[in-house]
C-alpha cells in the first residue's frame, strides 16, 4: 500500500528518508530501514513513478512517495529536501546499515546547526580530474574545500538549508557528471559560506581509509560488516585503541602502539 503523507504535527517531527528506485536498490533500502527499527523512528522512502507496485509492497517503510524527479541518477538526492515529510530528517543511502541505538547527539547538533555531515574519506575531490570544468567556471573556490560525504546527511528543514538544497539542484542541473552528487553538495556548501556540523565517523564509517573509535553508528559500505566488532569495540572500551576494518580479511584490526596499522599476514 502506497501511503499519503502525514499531516505535519505542531511538534517537531523527526524521521529517515530514502531514495531509492529499482528492485535492487529498493530491496536494499528495506534492508538497511529494517536496520533502523532501533531508533523507533517513522521512515519514508522517495522514489520513481515507476516503481513497480508489488516490489513497494515488500517493504514496510512508514510512507512512500513517488516523485517526478527532474534530475537522473543520484543527481536525485538534490531534489530531497522538498518531499522529505519530517521536519528533522536523517537521509541515508541504500546501502547503509545502522548498529546503534542512540542518534541523539546526531540530532541535537542538528537541530543547533541545521546540518550535519561526515567528511569524504577521499576528501579532496575538488582536485579530481572529473572536476576540471567545475575548477574553471569557480576559479575562487580554494583547492581546499571540505567534501562531505552525501550518504548520510542530518539536515533541520529550514531557509538556510532550503537554500542549500536549491543551489545543489541547479548545480546538478549544469554539470551531471556520474558520482558527482556530493561535490556539488560540498560546493554549494561552500558557495552559501554555510558551515554544518561535522560529526565523527562513526556516523557514517565507510570501511576504507579510515580509523575508528568507539561504537559504529552507521555501516555505509557494501563490504561484510565485520563479525569480531564486539571483540574490537570491547577492546576499545577497556584500552581506548582505535581499530580500522580489513578489506582484504573483512575483518576489524586494531591499531598498533606507534599509530601504525597492525595488519593481517
Amino acid at each position: 500500500m502506497i501511503l499519503k503523507p502525514k499531516m505535519r504535527q505542531a511538534h517537531q517531527s523527526i524521521g529517515i528518508v530514502y531514495l531509492a528506485w529499482g528492485d535492487e536498490f529498493i530491496f536494499e533500502a528495506e534492508k538497511s530501514r529494517k536496520s533502523t527499527e532501533q531508533l523507533g523512528l517513522p521512515t519514508c522512502l522517495l522514489t520513481i513513478q515507476e516503481a513497480s507496485d508489488e516490489t513497494l509492497a515488500k517493504t514496510k517503510f512508514s510512507s512512500i512517495y513517488r516523485i517526478d524527479f527532474k534530475h537522473k541518477g543520484l543527481m536525485r538526492k538534490s531534489e530531497i529536501y522538498e518531499h522529505c515529510p519530517f521536519d528533522l530528517n536523517l537521509f541515508l543511502d541504500t546501502d547503509t546499515l545502522v548498529y546503534s541505538k542512540d542518534f541523539r547527539y546526531a540530532f541535537q547538533k542538528t537541530n543547533k546547526f541545521n546540518m550535519s555531515l561526515v567528511t569524504a574519506p577521499r576528501y579532496m575531490q575538488w582536485s579530481f580530474p572529473s572536476m576540471n570544468k567545475i575548477r574553471r567556471d569557480f576559479p575562487n573556490i580554494s583547492w581546499e574545500i571540505s567534501s562531505y560525504n552525501s550518504g548520510v546527511i542530518f539536515f533541520r528543514k529550514c531557509k538556510e538549508v532550503e537554500s542549500i538544497f536549491n543551489l545543489w539542484k541547479e548545480l546538478a542541473s549544469k554539470y551531471p557528471f556520474v558520482g558527482g552528487d556530493q561535490n556539488l553538495l560540498s560546493l554549494a556548501i561552500e558557495i552559501l559560506d554555510f558551515n554544518p556540523y561535522i560529526l565523527p565517523v562513526n556516523y557514517n564509517f565507510r570501511g576504507f581509509w579510515q580509523f575508528i573509535q568507539g561504537e559504529i553508528k552507521v555501516w555505509h559500505s557494501r563490504f561484510t560488516f565485520p563479525e569480531n566488532y564486539e571483540h574490537y569495540l570491547e577492546n576499545f572500551m577497556q584500552q581506548g585503541r582505535p581499530y580500522f576494518y580489513d578489506n582484504k580479511n573483512k575483518s576489524l584490526s586494531i591499531a598498533k602502539e606507534d599509530g601504525l596499522p597492525k595488519r593481517s599476514k
